[in-house]
């Protein structure tokens, strides 16, 4: 009897510290940013340039895919903002229907990750004919536009302010949060760009492929822009640190910074044309402490000259098996003379074979702290000449990558892709982390509890 009842207390405190880890798991979170997009251009550009897509009504029927047309009525601005602005007109009649700005750069998320979506939007429109967005995100294939809207009346032009519009502190998965929006390419009667007059109640499940805001300009002509898409996700407080580097001075201190060779902090790297770039303390690229635009001081990695290079350091070393799906990496970036098509691809070696990120992943001239979750991003094989070869290398092809093996990680590379000199493209605080995989029972802790719940059926019996 006394064996039955301490098993009884043993499985009632095994629930309860359950319970309580769980709590703690789901209270316990802090917001990471994976992506921004400020629309930075030198020339009004096309919506593809920045990996974005815009699709228009035409004369309220039909929607049109207007993502690699450079000119009215959606173009990326050279103001450094995207925009919409419907005009009933030769050039291009679109009445004043809605659009759907997005773009699927931030990668694949489960939608319980997300929390937060936010924009600059400055809105045209009038007291009659507001302009009304709504922020949107594409799950398993099916877009949602979110019940909550922002709207202007005013006309302050692009020269106006971009207050930012934030969708956050609210269930993404929860269907109260959004309505339907059905999307459907075609001509006359075939397209569709239409948004459901209640949210749609319910849980929404699945991954979320596609982020955006569907805009609803007043009045045709009215001009309908957006600046620094943000998306962040809830990581879990109690992940673990795995790697972390700040590229501290390590010379006299901030009042005498000195610059510090690559090799110093473990990392080393190549130039497409075979140059090494370990143990120079002057360019092509080199830790260096400075004041950055910001008055801090900082230290980053730089080449300033017209070629692509790969760092890495073999410091990161760990399995992957040992942790969840939430393995991210953070860290913050910046070049100094931003071209379009300039950026970077994160990559690893996995098990002695190097896999890169699939995609570029876009410069900012401002300095950007971005989280990457590894589950969702895609990886190529890189077969080419490794970093160290003084023979040079070549860059392994975009697109079609697959999800990232699974094995022992015993390095991290960094390629910076820039196409003119005198950009110094920058790199600090590069942390990964990640929450440790819970172990699975041993086979005497299954036995401990059959032996428990035999004991507690015993108990049962013994009482009735």
């Amino acid at each position: 009897m006394k064996f039955t009842l301490l098993v009884r207390h043993r499985a009632v405190s095994l629930a309860m510290a359950a319970v309580i880890s769980c709590l703690l798991f789901v209270s316990a979170v802090q917001a990471a940013v994976v992506y921004v997009e400020q629309f930075g251009v030198s020339a009004h550009s096309t919506f593809s340039t920045v990996g974005w897509s815009s699709y228009v009504t035409h004369n309220d029927t039909s929607v049109i895919d207007w993502s690699t047309t450079n000119s009215e009525p959606s173009y990326i601005s050279e103001n450094d903002y995207a925009f919409f602005a419907p005009r009933a007109n030769n050039q291009f009649d679109v009445s004043n229907g809605p659009g759907l700005m997005f773009t699927t750069e931030p990668g694949s998320f489960d939608i319980g990750f997300l929390s937060s979506l936010s924009l600059g939007a400055n809105l045209d429109g009038s007291v009659a004919d507001p302009s009304v967005g709504r922020l949107a995100i594409q799950v398993e294939g099916q877009w949602y536009a979110s019940d909550a809207n922002f709207s202007s009346t005013s006309n302050d032009g692009p020269g106006g302010a971009f207050p930012t519009e934030t969708l956050g502190g609210i269930d993404f998965a929860d269907g109260s949060n959004w309505r339907t929006l059905d999307v459907a390419l075609g001509a006359a009667g075939s397209g569709e760009l239409t948004l459901a007059g209640a949210a749609v109640g319910g849980t929404l499940t699945g991954d979320v492929t596609a982020y955006g805001v569907y805009a609803e300009p007043g009045n045709s002509g009215d001009h309908f822009r957006i600046d620094n898409y943000t998306v962040e996700i809830a990581l879990p407080a109690s992940q673990e640190l795995i790697y972390s580097e700040d590229f501290e001075d390590i010379s006299a201190g901030p009042t005498t910074p000195v610059d510090q060779a690559l090799e110093s902090y473990g990392w080393a790297g190549v130039a497409a044309d075979g140059v090494r770039l370990t143990d120079s303390t002057t360019n092509p690229s080199r830790v260096v402490n400075q004041t950055d635009f910001e008055g801090d001081w900082r230290t980053y990695i730089g080449r300033d000259v017209d070629d692509n290079i790969w760092l890495t350091t073999d410091e990161v070393s760990f399995d992957m098996a040992g942790y969840e799906d939430d393995l991210a990496v953070v860290l913050q970036h910046r070049e100094s003379n931003t071209e379009t098509g300039d950026g970077y691809r994160i990559g690893f070696e996995v098990d002695g074979v190097w896999y890169v990120h699939d995609s570029l992943i876009e410069a900012n001239t401002s300095l950007v702290e971005e989280t990457l979750l590894l589950d969702g991003m895609n990886f190529v094989e890189w077969t080419g000449a490794p970093f160290d070869d003084a023979t040079g290398w070549i860059a392994p092809a975009l697109g079609s990558g697959v999800a990232l093996p699974t094995g022992v990680v015993t390095g991290m590379g960094l390629m910076i892709v820039q196409d003119e000199g005198n950009e110094e493209f920058r790199f600090d605080s590069i942390q990964i982390s990640g929450t440790v995989a819970a172990p699975v029972p041993e086979p005497t802790t299954w036995v401990l509890f059959a032996l428990g719940m035999l004991g507690l059926f015993y108990h049962r019996r013994r009482r009735y």
